[in-house]
């Protein structure tokens, strides 16, 4: 998609004190609490059963092909320390 940040989350397992978190599908997340749930919609949601090659092999490709094409592209990881970011 041209002109926008992408946005992928990779979910983390779920620890007991955690929030409920429910993958709801196309890029859908649910967040359910004590209190609240929240929907949440990123471009692309990969489970905790995910691997780091998973998630390269969706969304590096896309980035390499159009920086050898001459356009910018950036792979921002951001997260708990610990929490696959490599």
């Amino acid at each position: 998609v041209e002109g926008r940040a992408l946005v992928y989350v990779r979910v983390c397992p779920a620890r007991a004190r955690d929030r409920a978190v429910h993958l709801t599908g196309g890029g859908a997340v649910t967040l359910t609490g004590e209190a609240e749930t929240r929907d949440f919609a990123f471009d692309g949601v990969f489970a905790e059963t995910a691997s780091q090659l998973d998630v390269y092999e969706k969304i590096g490709p896309p980035v390499l092909q159009a920086f050898i094409s001459g356009i910018n592209g950036t792979i921002l990881a951001y997260g708990q320390t610990g929490s696959g970011k490599t």
